[in-house]
């Protein structure tokens, strides 16, 4: 699980490749969901707060897996 790992910093070399895995394909999930005009909830709080999928949640798993992209590139210290 890629959040716990950065949540504990005890393998960012593991967390950023695998997010960077899967961002993308939760992020094709998402914009198939859209242009087929489905209407499903989010996973982490919609059964609660009843919250659709929206465009903020395409924009929100891309910049994700741009942030994995740019700590892949950084130098480790």
């Amino acid at each position: 699980m890629p959040s716990v790992a950065y949540v504990t910093s005890a393998t960012p070399w593991l967390a950023n490749p695998e997010t960077l895995a899967l961002m993308p394909v939760g992020d094709a999930g998402v914009l198939e969901v859209m242009f087929g005009k489905r209407r499903i909830r989010r996973a982490c709080l919609g059964t609660v707060l009843k919250l659709p999928l929206t465009q903020v949640t395409l924009v929100e798993g891309i910049v994700i897996a741009v942030i994995a992209a740019i700590m892949l590139a950084r130098p480790q210290t």
